[in-house]
């Protein structure tokens, strides 16, 4: 079946077919015209360059270049004459030692040897210090110092940071405190139509560590305006006035690139107190090193509330002793706003913890939310450190990533210390240090399934030697409230606890008991005299005037911070008592509460005896336990379980040594068969 085409895709076919031949033809005509013209065109040109350079450029060319022949033959024939007769005296040697000895050259060099050690070095110090110079001027430079002194608008300016809020975490509430300086160095034109005025100045305080120079970075990096930045101690030279010509540079520059941030960290190494202000001042007024920093300081004052105050400014600075700050700088005016940047809690320290996490390479089964609880008032440069320090010792032992107990051994070192190499008790020494370990972890846990105790969870024990230390124990800490409203219930499960391990070894050795638990036997009594003295949970109250247990021994600069020294200080409850015979029965009562304690412990560990004994015998064959281990040996062995059990032969899923069990039993029980008979 024959198709017919469309006659309308039929026109078209053809129109287009005849276009393209005519454009064919076009084409063809035109590079043949064009072909023929270049072609006619070449040949005219390469004739007339031959006819020029034939018949007028070589009769110029040719008795100039006859000359010149003429004249390197001559200098060629003038130098091998010359070198001749320099071979024919004595040749190089000869005529070296001659110029340096008799000519001019050894003249010289007399002159010159005294100048050019010192023109050399010169020559050196100038390319050291040009080859130092970098594009972003950094501040430890030596070309940087330079340009400092020089009042150049572009130098110690750093515009982007490339830290933002997100890069902060576990000080929630400063960043909150802050967010309206960035709002206002983003749009400062809408605070100045409302007639707002923002905080002139923001000091940042709090300890080392905790994130005050990263904070103050965040602010620029997050509004994108200049950032210069400087450290307190910079101020300070041997010259006189350097310090106030600093400050005003400092100050002129941020005004040129405003709007912009000035930080000065560690101002207190500024902005102490002046001399006679205060009695706490020491300076003395004659000493040339006080009038040149107060100067300074008088200087800084003026720049941040003087007669040309900068719009468009945002002065920070950082400090972790506000007690030696001159109080002129701390008014309203100069430093509007003061935030503390305080160790972050527990979801800080988390948040903390996944971001330096996210930078190396992590496995997923290790759980960061208890490191978070457990590491109270650890910075967020402590915590970075212990991230890096997981890494190093995942890379020591040639894990892929880091693992659970890598930084466990990291936490291990950082809070105890390192392993002590060649540092081992003895078997017996292992046995004392065993017993009461077990004892007060064991303890712990008891509380927690019999009476439903508030305490810490035992997380590891180890009788391993650590830094200053010859076994650990780990507990996993309770919530942040639980410390905030401790009654008096969940204060005597404390005791106890502290008071498990020398219930233990009673229970094994019989009254042969050791100072191993002398530790916790020193905490107990701490603590029972706070629960008696300081919380008065006991019936009757007491009204005393020892001083608190945590009163420091060390007076620092600056007035008394903790608020329980200062209010008894001031009621002078101290010294002497008010009841001359209180001391006395606060200690009766203090013993009676331990012994009742101590009656109650013995009484719990008696009947887990076996899971005792077990605990220890595994903890002497690995060294270290967890608390998931206790818990499988206390539900393996139930209260009131005879001790000929531990003969089997495979207690459980826990290896332990068949000579080292045989050891065991017979020194933990030895001594009890002695006290019986």
């Amino acid at each position: 079946m024959s198709v017919s085409p469309h006659p309308a895709a039929a026109s078209i076919s053809s129109r287009v077919v005849a276009e393209l031949g005519a454009v064919t033809v076009v084409v063809g005509l035109a590079a043949l015209l064009v072909g023929g013209f270049l072609s006619a065109a070449v040949f005219v040109v390469t004739s007339f360059i031959f006819v020029t350079t034939v018949y007028v450029g070589w009769p110029i060319a040719k008795p100039i270049l006859k000359f010149s022949l003429g004249v390197a033959v001559s200098m060629l024939e003038r130098f091998w004459d010359r070198l001749l007769d320099f071979f024919m005296d004595g040749g190089l040697l000869a005529k070296t030692y001659n110029l340096l000895t008799v000519g001019g050259l050894a003249s010289t060099l007399d002159v010159l040897k005294v100048t050019l050690p010192i023109v050399v070095g010169m020559v050196l110090l100038v390319r050291f210090t040009l080859s130092r110079k970098p594009k972003n001027f950094r501040k430890w430079d030596l070309w940087q110092g330079m340009n400092f002194s020089l009042s150049k608008a572009e130098a110690r300016v750093d515009g982007s940071t490339g830290i933002k809020f997100s890069d902060v975490a576990g000080i929630d509430d400063a960043v909150d405190e802050l967010q309206e300086l960035v709002k206002y160095l983003k749009n400062p034109e809408l605070f100045d139509k409302m007639g707002i005025k923002p905080p002139h100045g923001v000091l940042l305080e709090g300890p080392p560590g905790c994130g005050k120079t990263l904070v103050a970075k965040a602010i620029a990096g997050e509004a994108g305006v200049p950032f210069y930045q400087m450290a307190g101690s910079e101020f300070v030279e041997f010259l006189v006035g350097v310090g106030s010509a600093r400050i005003r540079d400092l100050f002129k520059r941020a005004k040129v690139n405003k709007p912009s941030v000035v930080f000065i960290d560690e101002i207190d190494a500024l902005a102490t107190r002046r001399q006679g202000t205060f009695k706490e001042s020491t300076d003395n007024l004659y000493n040339a090193a006080t009038q040149e920093r107060e100067t300074t300081l008088n200087q800084l004052l003026i720049e941040l509330d003087g007669f040309d105050t900068g719009k468009g400014i945002i002065f920070l600075a950082a400090t972790n002793r506000r007690d030696l700050l001159d109080p002129a700088l701390l008014r309203p005016g100069r430093l509007d706003r003061k935030i503390k940047i305080l160790p972050p809690n527990a979801k800080g320290r988390l948040d903390i913890l996944k971001i330096h996490g996210s930078k190396v390479k992590m496995s997923d089964s290790v759980d960061l939310s208890s490191y978070a609880q457990n590491l109270p008032g650890w910075s967020g440069a402590r915590l970075a450190q212990l991230v890096q320090e997981a890494a190093l010792v995942a890379v020591r032992k040639r894990h892929d990533s880091i693992l659970q107990s890598d930084m466990d051994e990291a936490v291990d070192r950082l809070t105890v210390g390192p392993k002590r190499i060649g540092v081992e008790l003895g078997y017996q020494g292992q046995c004392r240090r065993a017993t009461t370990e077990v004892g007060v972890a064991i303890t712990s846990h008891l509380l927690r399934r019999y009476e439903n105790a508030k305490v810490e969870y035992c997380d590891r024990i180890s009788i391993v030697p650590r830094g200053q230390t010859l076994s650990q124990l780990v507990f996993q800490r309770l919530d942040d409230e639980s410390y905030m409203f401790e009654r008096r219930p969940q204060l005597l499960h404390r005791l106890q606890v502290l008071l498990g391990g020398r219930a233990a070894e009673e229970i094994i050795y019989g009254r042969d008991t050791s100072k191993a638990s002398v530790e916790y036997l020193a905490n107990a009594s701490w603590l029972a005299r706070k629960i008696l003295t300081i919380w008065n949970l006991e019936d009757p109250m007491v009204i005393h005037g020892e001083p608190p247990p945590w009163r420091k021994s060390v007076k620092f600069v600056g007035p008394r911070l903790d608020f329980e020294g200062s209010l008894y200080d001031h009621y002078d409850l101290i010294d002497p008592p008010l009841n001359f015979n209180l001391d006395a029965q606060v200690a009766q009562r203090t013993e009676e509460l331990i012994r009742d304690m101590y009656r109650k412990t013995v009484s719990l560990l008696r009947g887990h005896h076996a899971a005792l004994l077990k605990t220890i015998k595994v903890l002497l064959n690995q060294k270290e336990m967890s608390g998931e281990e206790i818990d499988f040996i206390l539900n393996k062995y139930p209260p009131q379980t005879p001790l000929h059990l531990l003969e089997e032969e495979r207690p459980s899923d826990l290896p332990f040594m068949k000579e080292q069990v045989n050891n065991v039993e017979y020194t933990l029980q030895t001594q009890s068969k002695e006290e019986t008979v």
